[in-house]
Parts: structure tokens; C-alpha cells; sequence
């Protein structure tokens, strides 16, 4: 392998010279393809497309490929045997070095199925549960996941643990550009009766929104409520009128009657959101001792204030 490369001036030293250059021909070659990658990294970097298909863990591939031939190649030269040869010995503990290499060789085919399938992204927004995660992804490596939580702490997560796991990604939601506000309002099942003219007198002058029945349908206060809360959510402009509005009845363990909200905020900032669902549940509270009707609370169930 080495025969063409001789040093007459020091015959003693000729074999190993060459062999010492030999690896640093190597080195070098090395050091050139490491330095592609990086140009590759930060040329891709500035395209539009690189937070949402990050190439960092093709990368590491790349890095661990270019290590182990540089690795296959000092290792033949330093025994003067073929590399085909070294390949036949590791073919020998192939077994052995899938279990050492377990969790490494799991990671990488997540990683890669990861951004074929392009289920998680730089910048996504994912809650993992029972593992703390709940946050912003800030990177994607082949063996883990970096996510942000909101509390500016980062969790570190196996590439494995999103396939296997349940992985709720509110990328769906930011694309959109609404988010659900879903509450139960849970009331005092004595308080629930047909209103009687004074009552009807009282909403009429509290309330500026008409409350009319459909067809002479006769409603309790409880159905006046959740007709005027309908309208008052319809009305609202930052309630998205393309999506679903539902103010239904749900099944309730204890001796109560519970009706939830299910509405779309045309809000995804976390902060606006959380002003706007306050607003709303605040009315939606504040009107109930209008209709007659006591929210329910575990311990007693207590009066409203008056709105007399």
C-alpha cells in the first residue's frame, strides 16, 4: 500500500513516516469534509424552509459516517490490512454492536422518520405527558429533542420517546389562528325553574340583549341563559364565527347540571388569550344571579352576589 512512498535519507524511519503521513492525509481529508458540512449548515440556515425541515441530524449522520471511515482507514494503515478486511471482523460482532448501540441506532431511524414525515419542527409547540414537557421546540438533534417550557426551563428528549409516546403538537392551532376556550359553568339544580313576569321583567331591564323565545317555546332560566350566553358569544368580535359555537349540557358525576362552553378565540398569543377567556368567563358568571340561578361550588352551594 505504502511502497511508493520511500525516504532514502533515513532508511530506518521510511515505513513509519510514511504510514505517520498516510494519517494525516487522512486528518486533513477529515478536516475538509467537516468544514463542507458547516457550509452546508449555514447556507441552509438562511433558507425559509430550515425551521420547518431542519437538516441537523442529517448532518450528524454525515459527521458519524465520515468518523468511522476516517476511523476504518488510520486503523488498516497502522495494521497494513485491507479495510475489506477490517469490514469482515466487524461483520463477526455485528450482534454485539447493535446491543451496545441500541439506543443510538433508535434514535437515528426516529430522527429520520421524524423529518420524513415532517411531524415535529423547530419552533412547533408540543406537550408530552408525564415527562414534563410542555414548551417550544428549540432543537432537533438525531438522538433528542430540546423543547423551551414556558417556565424557561429545557427538557431533553429521546428522538425515540415521540413515537412511541403520545405527542399532543399544537402546530394545527397556530396555523389556524384560533384557539378553543372549553369551560363548564356547573349550577344549583333547585335553582333551575320556569321564570315567572317578575323574572322576565328583571332580564328585560338588566339586560340590553332581547330574550325572546323560539316558535312559544317555553324556556326555563336556565334556557335563557344559555340562549342569552349563545348570543352574547356570537356578538363578540374576537369569537371566530367560521368555527364552532356549542353551549351544550354535559353528564355531571354529582347532583348539579353543568353546561360547557366550546368557542374559538381569534387569539393564539398566550397572553391575549388568557385576558380574553377571563373577560368572557366573567361575564359568563357575572349574569348568572340575573337568571335566578346559584353556582354550584363542592363544599355548599352558595348565592351569586345580587344583581338586583
Amino acid at each position: 500500500m505504502l511502497t511508493g512512498l520511500t525516504f532514502p535519507v533515513i532508511p530506518a524511519l521510511g515505513k513509519p513516516l510514511a504510514i505517520l503521513a498516510a494519517c494525516y492525509m487522512v486528518y486533513t481529508m477529515v478536516r475538509a469534509a467537516l468544514a463542507l458540512r458547516d457550509s452546508i449548515d449555514e447556507r441552509y440556515s438562511h433558507f425559509p424552509s430550515a425551521s420547518e425541515r431542519p437538516i441537523k441530524s442529517f448532518l450528524q449522520i454525515a459527521t458519524i459516517v465520515v468518523y468511522l471511515v476516517a476511523l476504518i482507514a488510520v486503523v488498516s494503515l497502522l495494521l497494513e490490512r485491507s479495510p475489506v478486511y477490517l469490514l469482515t471482523g466487524l461483520s463477526a460482532i455485528t450482534a454485539l454492536l447493535i446491543i451496545i448501540f441500541r439506543d443510538s441506532l433508535l434514535g437515528f431511524v426516529a430522527s429520520i422518520q421524524l423529518a420524513a414525515y415532517d411531524m415535529l419542527r423547530v419552533g412547533d409547540w408540543i406537550e408530552v405527558p408525564g415527562y414534563v414537557a410542555d414548551g417550544i421546540v428549540i432543537d432537533i438533534a438525531l438522538n433528542t429533542i430540546k423543547v423551551r417550557n414556558f417556565d424557561n426551563t429545557v427538557v431533553m428528549l429521546p428522538s425515540q420517546l415521540l413515537l412511541t409516546n403520545s405527542v399532543k403538537n399544537w402546530r394545527g392551532m397556530v396555523a389556524s389562528g384560533a384557539r378553543r376556550l372549553r369551560h363548564a359553568i356547573h349550577f344549583d339544580v333547585d335553582t333551575i325553574r320556569y321564570p315567572d313576569d317578575a323574572l322576565l321583567a328583571q332580564l328585560h331591564a338588566a339586560i340590553e340583549q332581547p330574550l325572546v323565545t323560539v316558535e312559544g317555546e317555553r324556556r326555563t332560566n336556565l334556557g335563557l341563559y344559555r340562549h342569552y350566553l349563545s348570543g352574547y358569544l356570537r356578538a363578540h368580535p374576537a369569537v371566530r364565527r367560521d368555527m364552532p359555537l356549542v353551549i351544550r349540557h354535559v353528564q355531571s358525576t354529582t347532583a348539579v347540571v353543568a353546561l360547557e362552553i366550546c368557542v374559538f378565540i381569534d387569539e393564539i398569543r398566550w397572553e391575549r388569550y388568557e385576558a380574553l377567556l377571563s373577560d368572557m368567563l366573567d361575564h359568563a358568571y357575572g349574569v348568572v344571579p340575573f337568571f335566578g340561578l346559584r353556582c354550584w361550588q363542592r363544599e355548599r352551594s352558595v348565592s351569586a352576589p345580587s344583581g338586583r
